[in-house]
């Protein structure tokens, strides 16, 4: 278990000190990751929930990430229901930076 000087709180492995393997955080604004971890960050499978303005709605990733972005195959549940399944390198898809943003 770590918690960090923001209230981040992560339980799962470690490396050196650092969140590596597999793991769960809870980040301090009510976001909510479950998967792999890379020298502390987000890397590999996972599943990401993002807050939203509504409280228990979240928008949903599921699938890849690398250096703690979206990346590669996935597939995004927004809380109004809409979904988003392919590729999802966030430059390609502003959609997804401005649902994200607003939450």
């Amino acid at each position: 278990e770590w918690t960090s000087k923001n209230g981040d709180f992560y339980v799962g492995e470690f490396l050196d000190g650092v969140r590596h393997g597999v793991g769960s955080c809870k980040f301090s604004r009510g976001d909510h990751f479950e998967g792999e971890w890379e020298n502390g960050e987000r890397s590999g499978k996972g599943l990401m929930k993002y807050v939203t303005s509504t409280p228990d709605k979240f928008n949903v990733f599921e699938g890849e990430f690398e250096k703690s972005k979206m990346h590669g195959h996935g597939c995004y549940q927004f809380a109004n229901g809409n979904r988003y399944e392919g590729e999802t390198e966030l430059p390609q898809m502003p959609m997804l930076q401005s649902a994200n943003a607003a939450a």
